[in-house]
């Protein structure tokens, strides 16, 4: 892609003389620095205590313990509706990332 837009440039007398990205990907590849991958960051269980030590009402417990407990993500959890809490069952059903429908 940029090596298209200098040579884009270049073919109408603009910009650089010598197009500065190599046209190769196997070249390309050395310019892009490489990206350690991060490991997950964990709440310390102390954090948490202290955490539902605060919370009074029952409610409010409930739902970090539902974020914590069922390992969906944020977005899952804020697009539930009333309609997804199966209360017989003590079920919540939400949309995952891909695969559609699923039950914590």
């Amino acid at each position: 892609m940029v090596h298209g837009f200098y040579a884009f440039h270049q073919h109408y007398g603009r910009g650089p003389a010598v197009n500065p990205v190599p046209r190769s990907r196997d070249r390309r590849a050395r310019l892009r620095p490489k990206v350690r991958e991060r490991q997950p960051r964990a709440i310390p269980d102390r954090l948490w205590d202290e955490l539902f030590a605060q919370i009074r009402c029952d409610r409010d417990r409930a739902l970090p313990a539902c974020y914590v407990g069922s390992g969906a993500r944020a977005s899952e959890l804020l697009g539930v509706r009333l309609e997804d809490v199966d209360w017989s069952a003590g079920r919540l059903w939400v949309i995952t990332k891909g695969t559609g429908q699923q039950g914590c």
